[in-house]
Formats: C-alpha cells, sequence, structure tokens
C-alpha cells in the first residue's frame, strides 16, 4: 500500500481497492496474489496468467469475507474433478465451484453425493444415474445444503427390498426433492403408510 500512495504515477483505483482490503483482511487471510497464484496453476484451475488475474480481481473479496483458503479450494477441487469419482471440468463450472468455496461445502460430501447417485442399487443402495445427469443433481443438491445420508435413507423408504414400493423413477425423483427440503425418511415412511391406512 506505502508503495501506491509513495508514487507519482497515476493510482490504479482497483489496486488500491485491492490493496486496502487485503489490509483490512488481515495478513493472515486469502490474499489476491495467492488466489490469483492458484488459479493459474495447474494444481488449481490452470487459467492463462491474464484470466487468472481477472479472476481474482472478480472473486478475491468475497472469497475472503468467507474464510475461504487455498487449501479448501484445493480439497474442493480435487473432489469436483476427482475422475474416479465426480470427474467435472471444474474450470467450466467455476460459478458452482466458487459458490460452494464460499458456503464452505465439505469435499467429502461431494463425492458422497456423486457415488450414491451414480452408482446401482443392488451393490450399493445407488440411485443408478448417468454421469452426466449425476453430475447435475450433485450440484443441485449441494446448493440446497441437503445431507447424502438423508438421500440416502429416503431412496431406500420409498424404493427396493424394505421401501414402500415406488418405481425407481418416482423414488429417485421424490427422494431428491425431499432431501433438498430437509426430510427425515423414517417420518415419511410412517406417514406415508398412515395416509395409506386413513385414505378411503
Amino acid at each position: 500500500l506505502s508503495s501506491l500512495l509513495g508514487s507519482t504515477r497515476p493510482v490504479d483505483p482497483m489496486a488500491l481497492r485491492v490493496a486496502v482490503l487485503g489490509l483490512l483482511l488481515g495478513a493472515h487471510g486469502l490474499q489476491p496474489k495467492e488466489l490469483e497464484q492458484w488459479l493459474s496453476s495447474p494444481q488449481g484451475l490452470g487459467m492463462s496468467v491474464t484470466e487468472a488475474e481477472k479472476e481474482a480481481e472478480a472473486r478475491w473479496h468475497s472469497l475472503a469475507q468467507c474464510g475461504v483458503t487455498v487449501k479448501s479450494l484445493q480439497a474442493l477441487k480435487d473432489a469436483m474433478a476427482d475422475q474416479r469419482h465426480m470427474g467435472l471440468d471444474v474450470l467450466l463450472n467455476r460459478a458452482w465451484f466458487f459458490r460452494f468455496a464460499e458456503h464452505h461445502i465439505n469435499a467429502a460430501k461431494v463425492t458422497q453425493f456423486y457415488d450414491l447417485l451414480s452408482s446401482g442399487y443392488t451393490l450399493y443402495g445407488g440411485l443408478a444415474y448417468e454421469k452426466p445427469r449425476a453430475q447435475e443433481i450433485t450440484m443441485e443438491l449441494l446448493d440446497n445444503s441437503a445431507d447424502p445420508n438423508a438421500l440416502r435413507a429416503l431412496y431406500r423408504a420409498m424404493y427396493g427390498y424394505d421401501g414402500l414400493g415406488f418405481s425407481q423413477e418416482s423414488a429417485r425423483a421424490e427422494s431428491i426433492q425431499l432431501a433438498k427440503a430437509g426430510a427425515n425418511a423414517s417420518a415419511y415412511k410412517e406417514q406415508y403408510k398412515k395416509a395409506i391406512i386413513e385414505a378411503p
């Protein structure tokens, strides 16, 4: 900051703003240059230097205010891009990525949701979606702060050996909507059975 204020050259308002915000948010938080370097690194999003500079300029303030760190960005990116699981193009889906980072989405949750949505029912109790749809629904569920364990329980309450007899398609759609709403599987199953008994 002192170098900016002591210079006789015209001061770039954005550079001054970034420098001042850096001081206000503290030396131990995410720094603009740190974010920029991560964005352009192969371990990060692999952007060009120019793209990384622009992205860091646009994203840094919000990320820093939310307490995001390079370590948390790396963990989330690794989970979303892992080819053994979700295998998402994070650069292409960076709006989702930064949104999840700001909301401190647990990286393990990404894998749990994707694996549940993409695996088969017989061996894993999963919803058996194809990869593109499983990726899409994973992001929707994360965005709604849903719980993968709740989704699994809801799906099993509706479909399969001990379920309520729903078709797979109905069970998938209903369990996903209820998981987004934070529903409890046991309570749902009990109320469903009660409604059947009381139905005329």
